[in-house]
């Protein structure tokens, strides 16, 4: 069996075109941003370094939206009343997908490079320190999320998850995973 870089690493060839022809021909699409986007100084990245990025963000956009239907299956296969309460109110799926986000994020943490000196938490973080922010941890805070171990279809405040990060760190793909995954359990 292939490792998972073995796999992405198959890409790299169609990426690389794709890059390639955005540069040789900027168009108004994701795509051409990533191709032309330049460094402070004004530099042009290597197109090998814009591929690898390209690459990472395609499979991280297929990964976090599996992982949020699996949760959503799993929770609905051991819970076949709240899969009939959907299916009566569909309109109660948006809150489902975001309790779902919430209790078991897609992605566990990110690791972090501290600029300068921080405090976090009363906590000295000296720069060049690396730091791993656990979303999976944040979603469950009872001071933000009460009784936070209890999946809660109903909770009022689901949406406050941080399952695609926040702020500069905010998920691109976090608006395309839950149109994905609503529309995946409407039909289901």
């Amino acid at each position: 069996s292939r490792s998972g870089a073995e796999v992405l690493a198959r890409l790299y060839p169609y990426f690389t075109r794709y890059i390639e022809a955005r540069r040789a021909l900027p168009g108004d699409d994701v795509m051409t941003r990533l191709a032309t986007v330049r460094f402070p100084d004004g530099a042009l990245p290597e197109v090998a370094d814009v591929v690898k990025l390209a690459v990472i963000l395609f499979a991280a956009g297929q990964e976090t939206t599996a992982r949020l239907l699996a949760t959503g299956m799993r929770i609905l296969a051991e819970r076949p009343l709240l899969a009939d309460e959907l299916r009566a109110q569909p309109e109660s799926i948006p809150n489902f997908i975001e309790e779902c986000l919430r209790f078991e994020s897609p992605i566990k943490g990110t690791f972090r490079l501290a600029l300068r000196d921080v405090g976090v938490a009363g906590v000295d973080v000296p720069a060049g320190s690396i730091l791993m922010m656990l979303n999976a941890a944040a979603n469950r805070d009872p001071r933000v999320f009460p009784d936070g171990d209890r999946f809660d279809p109903k909770r009022s405040n689901a949406r406050r998850n941080i399952a695609f990060g926040h702020g500069e760190h905010f998920c691109p793909g976090a608006s395309l995973a839950r149109a994905e995954a609503r529309i995946s359990f409407q039909r289901l």
